[in-house]
Formats: C-alpha cells, structure tokens, sequence
C-alpha cells in the first residue's frame, strides 16, 4: 500500500509506504474514548492540576472496581483545549469522570488507535 508523500527535509519528499491497523478494543474488552476540554484563559499551574485531579479520580474509580484510565493529554494552548484519551468499558464512564472532575465536556467519543508499521 502506498501512502501519501511526507516531507522529509525542506524541499524534499519521500512516498511513505505504511500498513495501517485500526485497533478499536483492548484486550480486556475497553475502548478509547476521546474527550474535548475547553481550558481557554487557563494558566500552566491550572492545566496541570486539572490533570493531576483527572489522575487522582481515575485511581479511585480503580480502587473501586471501575476500568477506567487516562491515557494521554494534548494541550493546545493557542486554542485553549485539551484532548484527552481514556481508556475505559464505556463512554459513560468517562463522562462520570469529567463530572468528578467538574470540567464542563462537549462530548466523549469513541476514538480507534492507529498502529503504523511504516518503511520510507
């Protein structure tokens, strides 16, 4: 399979060759879900406690039995969001996290992890 052209250096580009996986369930029977935060006007200190509290709720929902974890954040501070990837049995899950967090959340959706075996 060909894959569209990167560039590699300025000026250049190479066609990338790369075969494509879509993994949607984990192994024990989760999903990635993908959650939008809207932190505009935030400072660094409040993102980051924001997450540290994301963190902390994850772990007691663990403790109490619920799969529940958050994967990953991005934070776009030109655009004041931040995305979050959860891995949990359910959208409602991650929802009640949002909740316990008290972070006003547009939406959670299913999200479906790439793998990328790629030869340039």
């Amino acid at each position: 399979m060909c894959g569209p052209k990167v560039p590699v250096v300025p000026g250049h580009c190479a066609t990338m060759r790369a075969n494509y996986s879509p993994i949607s369930l984990r192994e024990d029977d989760t999903s990635l879900y993908l959650v939008e935060h809207e932190l505009a006007g935030s400072t660094w200190k409040q993102v980051v406690a924001i997450h540290e509290e994301i963190t902390r709720v994850c772990a007691q929902q663990q403790a109490d039995g619920v799969s529940v974890d958050r994967v990953r954040s991005i934070f776009l501070p030109g655009q004041g969001r931040c995305l979050c990837l959860f891995e949990a049995a359910n959208a409602e899950t991650v929802g009640k996290i949002a909740q316990a967090t008290q972070l006003l959340v547009g939406t959670v959706v299913n999200a479906v992890e790439v793998q990328v075996s790629q030869t340039l």
